[in-house]
């Protein structure tokens, strides 16, 4: 059975204007049990990046575009967990790499309509082990108005 999941998290604002992801997120069952994160839509790699240096038990898969992970290498590298995390060059809605224990979409789901995000989740959930989880995480930024 897919265990869904949803969070909010707070991304600290950053010189770039991309802020610094924050990988202090709850999970239910805790970080212990989780091997492998795969991190659906992850861009170049910061979010897994930081949970990866969080969390040094777990290896990390980034799916993204083939043109935005071959960006990767060198956020993977400043955090010091380039051995423990592999790239997939594709799109979310074609079958995922399987067997990850934690399918992360992070700002993904909001940004399709429900067919869309149907296909994405069904891809996380059938890529899946058994005991995988889905984690939807939406991220927010400090409203600076007044």
């Amino acid at each position: 059975m897919i265990r869904l999941l949803t969070y909010n998290l707070i991304c600290l604002i950053g010189p770039a204007g991309h802020g610094t992801p924050s990988p202090n997120f709850e999970i239910t069952g805790g970080w212990g049990s989780i091997r492998t994160v795969a991190d659906v839509g992850g861009g170049t790699g910061a979010m897994l990046a930081e949970i990866l240096h969080a969390h040094p038990h777990i290896k990390g898969i980034l799916i993204d575009q083939p043109e935005t992970v071959a960006r990767s290498a060198e956020i993977f590298k400043s955090a010091g967990v380039s051995d423990r995390v592999a790239t997939a060059g594709q799109s979310f809605f074609d079958p995922l790499p399987s067997g990850a224990d934690l399918y992360l979409l992070r700002g993904i789901i909001n940004d399709w309509p429900d067919r869309e995000s149907e296909t994405i989740l069904r891809n996380c959930t059938t890529a899946a082990h058994s005991n995988g989880r889905v984690v939807i995480l939406k991220s927010v930024q400090p409203d600076d108005t007044p």
